[in-house]
């Protein structure tokens, strides 16, 4: 996100209203009316108007209490503030605010920003970070009248302070966990009693506060700086000139979102890859499906198939060897406290379809649309499994005919292994025990 405003901001005219009153005049009836005259307003009261006398809610917070609530953003101010809510999901480019539970996640605000009575009219301008603010007014309810569009539901005015009025130095340093650390600073001078300026820096980051399962990095980083330029000349008691410039700029990664399993009717883990599936026959033409999670298909697709035709196998299209499988639920628990019989019996009520057991472990297979129910019922049970997903399985199989094909097929398979996008490989091979025993050799 980069944003670039220049406000150029008047004094202001006190306050003035007109009109000579007009006689009031009897209608037929005995009525009395009495006409007013328009007051025509030449002040500023979005500016001057005194906190006591709008009649309206108002939540007023000064330097003091920024500084010592460490409030160094917009999105903070929803923190301490009543009814006023700004969530802390998304990036920065698409902040949303709510008063009273009203806002706008698309389009226009409905909560407006002003900064030194300039409007910021796109939201994705909401949330930046400052360091020099004298005070900050969130008005509750709509404000049309003074301040027009994106007001309906209130309005967020903030003032930085003016180098004429406080002059000094400040520093400021933040530290977290997940790598967070800011640093903010700022000067404000005076060159003659009626000029001064201002100059701040502010520059924060953070790795993320969740997890990648799948590159088992943080994810969400962000980073995002900034600067604010002021200069004020006094030029009379009535009138002030104000020049300011603000940039800031943002490097912040999508927001991290975990995907709903239907079947599983569980959040999954946070990923930012997509599941891809690769189809094909391997060496002694036996049916592979491979499944992976990739952040960039145009390095897995060729990548895998690269292993298919360096280990004599031929990748085909989507579905080209599917129908060879059937799709079905899994769930695999270690067979060391659990009898064959007691997993068996278990599993047929709680709806699985079939059972295979061996001396490290049991392998429950239903359908995939039973999988969150049988799951659960194994799982009050027995405890969690080792695994429970969707897989696939051999409708029928092909034998590995020789000791030379089988090694080949074997060394295919771990290659697709050995690829880091590569989560599971499926095939329909069978091999008999006495060429098992000669590759153990």
């Amino acid at each position: 996100m980069k944003n670039f405003l220049l406000a150029f901001i008047l004094g202001t005219l006190p306050f003035l209203a007109t009109g000579k009153p007009i006689p009031a005049i009897t209608d037929s009836l005995g009525n009395r009316i009495y006409n007013l005259n328009a007051i025509t307003i030449i002040s500023n009261p979005k500016w001057d108007s005194k906190l006591f006398e709008f009649p309206g809610s108002i939540s007023y917070l000064n330097t003091g209490n920024l500084d010592e609530m460490n409030i160094r953003s917009v999105k903070d101010i929803s923190t301490v503030v009543p009814n006023l809510f700004i969530p802390d999901y998304g990036s920065k480019l698409i902040s949303s605010a709510y008063i009273r539970g009203i806002g706008s996640r698309i389009n226009s605000p409905a909560v407006g920003l002003y900064v030194n009575n300039v409007p910021y009219l796109d939201k994705s301008a909401f949330d930046f970070d400052f360091i020099d603010i004298a005070s900050i007014e969130v008005l509750k309810g709509p404000q049309g009248t003074l301040y027009g569009r994106n007001t309906m539901a209130g309005l967020v005015n903030i003032k930085t302070l003016s180098p004429l009025e406080k002059q000094g130095s400040k520093i400021k340093l933040s530290f977290g966990n997940y790598n967070l650390w800011g640093v903010a600073a700022t000067t404000s001078q005076k060159l003659t009693d009626d000029f001064a300026f201002s100059i701040n820096a502010r520059y924060r980051q953070d790795d993320g506060y969740f997890k990648n399962e799948y590159t088992r990095q943080n994810s969400g980083s962000t980073r995002s700086g900034g600067g604010r330029v002021q200069l004020d000349w006094r030029v009379n008691r009535h009138w002030k000139l104000s020049f300011s410039g603000d940039y800031e700029g943002s490097d912040q990664q999508g927001y991290p979102y975990a995907g709903y399993d239907k079947t599983l009717k569980k959040t999954g883990s946070i990923s930012y890859n997509d599941e891809v599936r690769y189809e094909g026959y391997g060496p002694g033409n036996i049916a592979v499906i491979v499944e992976a999670l990739t952040d960039n298909r145009n390095r897995t697709a060729p990548a895998v198939r690269s292993i298919f035709n360096k280990n004599g196998g031929t990748m085909g299209e989507t579905n080209s060897v599917a129908f060879n499988f059937e799709r079905i639920g899994l769930i695999i628990y270690p067979a060391a406290n659990i009898s064959a019989d007691d997993m068996f019996e278990a599993a047929l009520d709680a709806g699985a379809n079939d059972v295979e057991s061996d001396e490290d472990e049991h392998e429950i297979m239903c359908s995939p649309d039973d999988l969150a129910a049988v799951r659960d019922a194994l799982e009050a049970r027995f405890g969690a499994p080792n695994a429970a997903r969707l897989d696939w399985k051999a409708l029928n199989t092909i034998e590995l005919p020789d000791e030379e094909t089988a090694r080949k097929f074997f060394d295919f398979v771990e290659a697709l292994n050995d690829d880091d996008d590569v989560q599971r490989v499926a095939s329909n091979y069978s091999v008999s025990d006495e060429i098992l025993a000669k590759l153990k050799d």
